[in-house]
């Protein structure tokens, strides 16, 4: 989810609702912000942590080898 160097209000949004136990609607809102923007790796990598920490390994899995191939210098999707 957000750090310090990522200030979209989705991300943290998304945090938020995630810590108010309402998981599955920070998944719908960051998979609709995601798919606005698929270019957006700051997306790309929460959605993909999130499926992974609601128990969605295999889809997470499947991003994180999408955008290890597209983004490769960036660290978080190692």
């Amino acid at each position: 989810m957000p750090d310090s160097e990522h200030n979209d209000p989705r991300l943290h949004a998304a945090a938020r609702l995630l810590a108010e136990g309402r998981a599955e609607a920070a998944v719908e809102m960051l998979f609709e912000a995601w798919s606005a923007e698929p270019d957006n790796p700051d997306l790309a990598v929460s959605y993909a942590s999130i499926l992974a920490q609601v128990g969605r390994e295999d889809e997470a899995e499947e991003l994180f080898g999408s955008l290890a191939e597209e983004c490769a210098d960036d660290g978080r999707v190692w």
